[in-house]
């Protein structure tokens, strides 16, 4: 695998087992990580599997994205937030819930940006600075969602969400550039990020999170930063409660994808 792909790969996966850290030291941490893979060689990382090979930690399996079975949606179409499927490992079946019945996403809008410091946005709520070499040098999509919830029977009248069910995704068998891609599609943004005086939601451990209530319905932003490769490409979609890659999985698997940049949109 190309070490800058590699990179952003790992760096995703940072991310997401980072999602307790507070908006700073995450920042920190990942400029520590750069740095530190930038030194190491290559033949550090077992390709394909993200295995550190030189102090035997556990495996962090980072999946390939097929194009299998995927239902696409476009702006004001909307997706269910909730998924149910059973998982196997090592021969034991888990069911897994993904989400929460009831609540659904609703596509509203999309904005593009040449660099994250060119958008109108809450930097507070921000992964990045303004001046971090990573926002600068590359792409930011801003996009506007709606998100809207009717508590099932017996359901809670008022839940928690988190925001990180959206993710930005890309499709291997679309990728046009592939050695000349640095940065892939990663969430750095939320425009409603719980404010410090939030007596119902921790401000540094639940960033992502909010609460919405029965019949209710919020809108807000997130935001995704990637190459401009992938942008050109129309290689950038929004996902809804992607699965975990490795693992086998049956039930309700169907892939659900926003498309943010149309085929013939140019």
């Amino acid at each position: 695998m190309h070490k800058y792909k590699l990179f952003a790969a790992l760096l995703a996966v940072f991310m997401l087992l980072c999602s307790g850290c507070n908006y700073k030291e995450l920042d920190d941490n990942i400029q520590d990580n750069i740095q530190q893979i930038q030194r190491e060689p290559d033949a550090n990382i077992t390709a394909g599997t993200g295995t550190d090979a030189s102090d035997g930690t556990k495996p962090v399996y980072i999946a390939p994205l097929s194009e299998d079975d995927i239902i696409y949606k476009g702006v004001g179409e909307t997706f269910s937030a909730y998924r149910k499927y059973s998982a196997i490992a090592g021969g034991a079946e888990d069911i897994i819930e993904r989400g929460k019945d009831g609540l659904s996403y609703t596509l509203k809008g999309i904005t593009t940006y040449s660099t994250l410091s060119e958008a109108d946005i809450k930097w507070e709520n921000c992964l990045f600075s303004k001046d971090n070499s990573i926002a600068m040098n590359n792409s930011f999509i801003l996009i506007d969602i709606e998100a809207s919830y009717a508590a099932p029977t017996e359901g809670a009248k008022e839940i928690i969400a988190d925001i990180e069910e959206l993710s930005g995704v890309y499709l291997v068998g679309k990728k046009a550039q592939e050695e000349t891609v640095i940065m892939e599609p990663l969430f750095v943004y939320f425009s409603d990020r719980p404010t410090k005086d939030n007596p119902r939601l921790d401000y540094q451990h639940e960033g992502n999170c909010y609460i919405i209530q029965d019949g209710e319905t919020l809108t807000f932003q997130v935001g995704l930063i990637c190459a401009q490769e992938y942008i050109n490409d129309k290689n950038v979609f929004l996902g809804v409660n992607e699965i975990p890659g490795g693992i086998e999985a049956t039930g309700d698997t169907t892939r659900k994808l926003f498309v943010l940049f149309p085929e013939g949109n140019e």
